[in-house]
């Protein structure tokens, strides 16, 4: 039985009333909150990674130090293998063993068995297909481990497809608070 509490009410519909009230505000105080977070969150973005780097390199600068606070610029990489489309996945994999990120594909081999089938698990791949199975076989990188090939890659000036394999490179200006002396 739902009752409508209001000011005239008994003093446990008066509470309960006020509960809600206060549930509300706070629900619509997150909100709007977690509305400035994500607004707050793009204006830096720009900041770091398009006004900052720009700035400082009009000014031909890699680092400076304002207001207590030391502004760094630093090489990013972001993004990571396609996921989803897995043609454009095998030819990232592909394009990276051929420029020398061989060592760096992990290669995976599944199998799924129905109970009791532990022995025929414990045999080898080439086991399994006799046996009639078809092992899934993917290829896959760590996505920190392909972000300091490409690190390494563009120190090195060595060819990069970035849009080939999925990721995103660019500048970043860090900024820390500065070591306060004492």
């Amino acid at each position: 039985m739902a009752k409508q509490a209001g000011p005239d009410s008994n003093p446990a519909l008066a509470a309960i009333s006020y509960q809600v009230e206060e549930a509300a505000k706070l629900s619509a105080q997150i909100e709007q909150l977690e509305d400035d977070l994500k607004q707050a969150k793009k204006a830096l973005y720009v900041i770091e990674r398009e006004r900052l780097p720009e700035m400082l390199s009009e000014a031909g600068l890699t680092e400076i130090t304002a207001h207590g606070y030391k502004v760094t610029i630093q090489p990013i990489v972001e993004g990571g293998l396609p996921k989803e489309d897995l043609e454009r996945r095998e030819k990232a994999l592909d394009w990276i063993a051929k420029h020398d990120g061989e060592e760096l594909i992990k290669t995976e081999v599944t199998l799924r068995f129905g109970k009791g089938d532990a022995k025929i698990a414990a045999k080898a791949e080439a086991v399994l297909k006799k046996a009639g199975f078809a092992p899934e076989v993917g290829r896959n990188i760590h996505p920190q481990t392909l972000f300091a090939w490409v690190r390494e890659r563009l120190r090195e000036g060595a060819e990069l497809a970035p849009d080939i394999i999925g990721v995103t490179v660019g500048t970043i200006a860090r900024v820390r608070q500065g070591k306060t002396k004492k």
